[in-house]
């Protein structure tokens, strides 16, 4: 009985991973930026996950196309250590303040932030133009954190 229920049990596992997979076409698209950021003299590589990691300045970023279609969805983060300074009590508190009006986005997880921008876009031209503001974007945003945090811990934040 163990057996058969651990049997079953990969098996809808498998399924269930499946389920998530990208289309021909969403591979497609993950193929064509992959492409652009090869032509632009990053050298990304298809990870685990299958998102696309490269680095810039010796630092790690993502792109994961999502699995809408037309618009299609694509996700571009990097992570960030929490600044060992601030607790994570006022980390949270900056990253809430800058989520207001900055056009990425910090989310606050267990161990590290993630600074993501999303990309709604119907071909990969609309991405190409936004790609480099984004990525200055997302790159900058260490400092911004820091900035805010210690706004926050100073007490002069908004």
């Amino acid at each position: 009985m163990k057996k058969v229920l651990f049997v079953l049990m990969l098996v809808l596992g498998t399924i269930s991973s499946y389920a998530e997979e990208l289309t021909a076409t969403q591979i497609q698209q993950r193929n064509a930026v992959e492409n652009f950021l090869k032509e632009e003299g990053f050298m990304p590589q298809i990870d685990s996950d299958g998102d696309i990691k490269f680095k810039k300045e010796g630092l790690n970023y993502y792109i994961s196309i999502g699995t809408d279609e037309s618009p299609y969805y694509l996700l571009f983060f990097r992570y960030l250590n929490y600044p060992s300074e601030y607790s994570k009590d006022v980390i949270k508190i900056a990253a809430n303040e800058l989520n207001f009006y900055k056009g990425v986005k910090l989310l606050c997880y267990k161990t590290h932030i993630r600074v993501q921008a999303d990309v709604y876009y119907h071909n990969v031209e609309t991405f190409k133009r936004v790609f480099y503001k984004l990525l200055s974007q997302i790159g900058n945003l260490e400092e911004d954190i820091l900035d805010e945090c210690a706004k926050v811990a100073n007490g002069t934040a908004n």
